[in-house]
């Protein structure tokens, strides 16, 4: 309203003349319901001057530069914060900032720095490894994923999935198949991951092979996953077993057998 607006007015007139607590307190009342970003942030520009701040306030202030367009600014005063107090919290707050602005580069510099200061942890490394990953750096977020693997858990939402990808890519096969193993216990694979399990096994552990491909067919309805399991009993010549086998397959579903390649 036009009455709480003049009352912010006031207020922000007295905090630049006099620097009164009791006028930074009422903007950081009266300007979110306004939706005055300006006066919002240099109420928390003040307080960030006077106290340490917590996780959730230095996002908040991130998030006013990004409502006013200024995402640059916000990253330059986060940065500019940061080499002041070396506070890994605003470390942090300013790569998510980075990464939101689409400066990647300056994101990872940002994320290597915090693992520097905190240690490694599986959803920092996560945070890190999915940048160099998605700017193809596949063999470094490899480096960064692999030491934590003994430490991911079922809360490190991604973590073995992309693990599991970059180890594919780069043909480490025995992180690969502890990865994808890992998925697949866990409930959490899709049919890519089980075929591409299917293919790691199948060499030193044809039992299990055949097993997941079987599964792969039953839960995914897997075309390529019941043709491993027929070419392997193929190959053991187990003629009754590829009968039962095929006895699974629905008539709709044998012409697409016979044209898979």
């Amino acid at each position: 309203s036009a009455v709480t607006k003049t009352k912010l007015l006031f207020r922000l007139f007295i905090a630049r003349k006099t620097a009164s607590q009791d006028a930074f307190k009422a903007i950081l009342r009266l300007a979110p319901g306004l939706r005055d970003d300006e006066a919002l942030l240099f109420a928390w520009k003040h307080e960030a001057s006077r106290r340490k701040l917590d996780r959730d306030e230095w996002r908040l202030i991130a998030d006013v530069y990004e409502n006013l367009g200024r995402p640059d600014d916000g990253i330059q005063y986060l940065d500019e914060q940061f080499k002041a107090r070396s506070d890994p919290v605003i470390l942090d707050v300013l790569a998510t900032l980075q990464e939101r602005a689409r400066r990647s580069d300056d994101a990872a510099r940002s994320l290597e720095r915090l693992m520097a200061m905190t240690g490694p942890n599986p959803d920092l490394a996560m945070r890190l490894a999915t940048l160099l990953f998605l700017r193809s750096d596949f063999s470094r977020a490899y480096e960064i994923l692999k030491p934590l693997q003994s430490r991911a858990t079922s809360d490190n939402a991604g973590y073995g999935k992309l693990l599991a990808e970059l180890a594919w890519q780069l043909q480490e096969d025995d992180t690969a198949k502890t990865a994808y193993g890992a998925l697949q216990r866990g409930g959490s694979a899709q049919e890519t991951d089980v075929e591409r399990l299917v293919a790691l096994l199948r060499p030193m552990q044809p039992d299990e092979a055949r097993r997941l491909a079987l599964l792969s067919w039953r839960r995914f309805h897997s075309v390529s996953g019941m043709l491993v399991a027929l070419e392997m009993s193929s190959e053991r010549r187990d003629f009754v077993q590829m009968g039962q086998l095929l006895e699974e397959v629905p008539a709709d579903d044998r012409s697409a057998l016979q044209t898979t390649p």
